[in-house]
Protein backbone atom coordinates (compact mmCIF):
# COMPACT_ATOMS: atom_id res chain seq x y z
CA UNK A 1 0.00 0.00 0.00
CA UNK A 2 0.98 3.63 -0.49
CA UNK A 3 3.21 2.75 -3.81
CA UNK A 4 2.82 3.97 -7.18
CA UNK A 5 2.13 2.24 -10.08
CA UNK A 6 2.98 3.17 -13.08
CA UNK A 7 1.90 2.27 -16.41
CA UNK A 8 3.57 1.99 -20.29
CA UNK A 9 2.03 1.65 -22.89
CA UNK A 10 3.08 0.66 -26.49
CA UNK A 11 1.97 0.29 -29.78
CA UNK A 12 3.18 -2.88 -31.47
CA UNK A 13 3.32 -4.92 -34.70
CA UNK A 14 3.28 -9.10 -35.69
CA UNK A 15 1.31 -9.43 -32.09
CA UNK A 16 -1.19 -12.35 -31.99
CA UNK A 17 -3.93 -9.56 -31.35
CA UNK A 18 -3.32 -7.49 -34.89
CA UNK A 19 -5.92 -9.27 -36.98
CA UNK A 20 -8.72 -7.98 -34.27
CA UNK A 21 -7.55 -4.64 -34.90
CA UNK A 22 -8.34 -2.33 -37.60
CA UNK A 23 -5.06 -0.94 -37.66
CA UNK A 24 -3.14 -4.20 -37.52
CA UNK A 25 -1.52 -3.26 -34.60
CA UNK A 26 -1.79 -3.82 -30.84
CA UNK A 27 -1.25 -1.93 -27.81
CA UNK A 28 0.74 -3.79 -25.04
CA UNK A 29 0.52 -1.72 -21.37
CA UNK A 30 3.61 -2.90 -18.97
CA UNK A 31 2.54 -1.96 -15.04
CA UNK A 32 5.58 -1.00 -12.92
CA UNK A 33 6.20 -0.60 -9.39
CA UNK A 34 9.40 0.68 -7.62
CA UNK A 35 11.28 0.03 -11.00
CA UNK A 36 9.63 -3.57 -11.59
CA UNK A 37 7.60 -5.37 -13.94
CA UNK A 38 4.95 -6.76 -12.05
CA UNK A 39 2.39 -7.14 -14.70
CA UNK A 40 0.62 -6.21 -18.13
CA UNK A 41 -1.94 -6.73 -20.65
CA UNK A 42 -2.82 -6.15 -24.52
CA UNK A 43 -5.48 -5.29 -26.76
CA UNK A 44 -6.10 -4.69 -30.43
CA UNK A 45 -5.47 -0.88 -31.36
CA UNK A 46 -8.55 1.15 -32.05
CA UNK A 47 -7.15 4.43 -32.28
CA UNK A 48 -8.90 6.30 -35.25
CA UNK A 49 -11.65 3.43 -35.31
CA UNK A 50 -15.05 4.11 -34.88
CA UNK A 51 -16.14 3.59 -32.00
CA UNK A 52 -19.58 1.03 -32.75
CA UNK A 53 -16.37 -1.39 -33.75
CA UNK A 54 -14.47 -1.20 -30.59
CA UNK A 55 -16.23 -4.68 -28.58
CA UNK A 56 -17.03 -4.37 -24.90
CA UNK A 57 -14.05 -5.67 -22.49
CA UNK A 58 -11.35 -6.74 -24.68
CA UNK A 59 -8.25 -6.61 -22.59
CA UNK A 60 -5.96 -9.82 -23.00
CA UNK A 61 -2.84 -11.04 -21.41
CA UNK A 62 0.85 -9.67 -22.76
CA UNK A 63 0.61 -13.32 -24.74
CA UNK A 64 -2.78 -12.26 -26.39
CA UNK A 65 -4.70 -14.49 -24.31
CA UNK A 66 -8.25 -14.00 -22.57
CA UNK A 67 -9.32 -14.52 -19.51
CA UNK A 68 -11.29 -17.93 -20.34
CA UNK A 69 -7.96 -19.06 -22.09
CA UNK A 70 -6.19 -18.70 -19.05
CA UNK A 71 -8.58 -20.02 -16.43
CA UNK A 72 -10.04 -22.42 -18.45
CA UNK A 73 -13.25 -21.49 -17.10
CA UNK A 74 -16.70 -19.60 -18.87
CA UNK A 75 -16.09 -15.96 -17.93
CA UNK A 76 -19.92 -15.60 -16.30
CA UNK A 77 -19.76 -18.96 -14.67
CA UNK A 78 -16.15 -17.09 -12.81
CA UNK A 79 -18.28 -14.25 -12.19
CA UNK A 80 -21.03 -15.38 -10.21
CA UNK A 81 -19.41 -18.06 -8.20
CA UNK A 82 -17.08 -15.11 -7.23
CA UNK A 83 -19.94 -13.19 -6.33
CA UNK A 84 -21.24 -15.65 -4.00
CA UNK A 85 -17.82 -15.90 -2.39
CA UNK A 86 -18.32 -12.66 -1.41
CA UNK A 87 -21.43 -12.54 0.01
Amino acid sequence: MGKTISTYTYKVKKHILDDKSPNQKTCLSIMVCENKIIGGYSNPDYEGADFSLVPAGGIYSLEGKNFEDIKNINYNAWRNDFIKKCQ
